[in-house]
């Protein structure tokens, strides 16, 4: 009997301790807390009011609802966790509560033109989530200034529409040896005159922070030799100039994060932008290739911390610009509050029990930008009510997925 009054006991417990949990989630959710960012700002009354009615009731991790009008950029740099942001975003779109646009941009002016004139006429009732990844469109200045050019737009025109830009680093280590298993390890197979014979031989310098200012150097690093005098413009002589460059870029980017804490940084992101659906599994297009998959660490650094200082020998810029960043994140997450933490808590368990449930492909496409081929009719927006808009984008997106595919007649 006394075992009986126990067990029941233990489970009245658990009970209350669930309800007050689930309290405090709900009070977390009406506030969005202030980090020292401008980006994070609470969102009104009247913001929630005219969200669309089906994000409702939003995940209990998410303390932001979901807004009129939202515009998300994101920097996707090779390696950092880019390739599985782009499939939360494209989920949401497939919702049909974003709208995505990626990945190098294509022809950038006529579609912020559009969306200056959109806010100019009072029709901003949009969510686009706007990838960079690479692309013959400098990110700085060319990106910058059009992002600095719609926000004023806003602003004059009294619009609470939240623009953010968001990315991440990554280890300085990691991001060589993550990199090096994609570009590197293969091709040394192939011709190890030409791409080098081991790790540290096809390590270039200062790899992390030469792509971030221009994401147009990959080529450099995968398609060229070591000696080729690209890559040793691109990479050798990166300089303090450039670095200072890289930095004020930088301080332009509401949250830098880090790949490593990446759940971190997008939930951050998720509280800055109103994103609500952020499950995901780990896209890694090292592991899907045939010809990439299979290389372990201890073949390519069998004394790590060796190859640790090597790394700090010649990329000192990489190692600068990642503690920057993390003092910065840091910051952030602890301007978040211990409301944070309990709801960061939160998206990962719901995160532990997604990443077990057999991932369903997006079945998204690469197809090349040709706007002069574009036919409007063969795609429908579903949510996004500006048709002008939504074909500008369209005709200068590289990723075509079937839930905008419209059959034909």
């Amino acid at each position: 009997m006394r075992s009986c009054w126990s067990a029941a006991l233990g489970l009245l417990v658990g009970v209350v301790i669930g309800i007050n949990l689930l309290d405090s989630t709900r009070r977390d959710r009406q506030v969005v807390h202030t980090a020292p960012t401008l980006a994070v700002q609470q969102a009104d009354d009247n913001q929630r009011a005219r969200a669309p009615q089906s994000a409702y009731p939003g995940p209990a991790y998410t303390s932001a609802a979901p807004r009129t009008c939202s515009i998300l950029v994101d920097r996707h740099l090779h390696k950092n966790g880019g390739t599985t942001l782009r499939d939360i975003l494209l989920e949401n779109e497939k919702r049909g509560e974003w709208f995505y646009w990626g990945y190098s941009l294509g022809r950038l002016t006529p579609i912020f033109d559009e969306l200056r004139r959109l806010a100019v006429s009072g029709n901003t009732t949009h969510r686009i989530a706007i990838e960079y990844h690479q692309g013959f469109i400098p990110f700085t200045p060319n990106v910058l200034e059009q992002i600095r050019q719609l926000r004023a737009t806003y602003r004059m025109a009294g619009i609470d529409c939240r623009i953010v830009l968001g990315t991440r680093v990554r280890d300085p280590l990691s991001f060589y040896i993550s990199y090096y298993k994609w570009a590197g390890r293969w091709r040394q197979r192939e011709d190890p005159e030409k791409y080098g014979r081991n790790f540290m031989e096809w390590a270039p310098p200062n790899l992390q922070s030469a792509l971030m200012l221009n994401s147009m150097n990959h080529m450099w690093v995968e398609n060229v030799g070591i000696n080729d005098r690209r890559r040793i413009k691109a990479f050798n002589n990166f300089s303090a100039g450039d670095m200072r460059r890289l930095q004020d870029m930088l301080l332009h980017f509401d949250i830098v994060g880090m790949t490593e804490r990446f759940d971190e940084a997008l939930l951050l992101l998720a509280d800055m932008t109103g994103l609500q659906h952020l499950e995901y599994h780990v896209n890694d297009p090292t592991r899907n290739s045939k010809w990439k998959r299979g290389v372990k660490i201890e073949e390519i650094c069998p004394d790590l911390e060796a190859c640790r200082r090597h790394i700090a020998r010649i990329a000192p810029f990489d190692v600068q610009i990642y503690d920057e960043s993390v003092k910065r994140f840091d910051a952030l997450v602890h301007g978040a509050g211990e409301s944070f933490q309990r709801r960061l808590a939160l998206f990962r368990a719901e995160q532990h029990n997604f990443s077990s449930i057999k991932q369903k492909m997006l079945r998204c496409r690469y197809w090349p930008v040709r706007p002069d081929r574009y036919n409007r009719s063969h795609h429908d927006c579903k949510h996004l009510a500006q048709k002008d808009l939504c074909a500008l984008v369209f005709a200068n997106r590289e990723l075509r997925c079937p839930w905008h595919r419209v059959a034909y007649s």
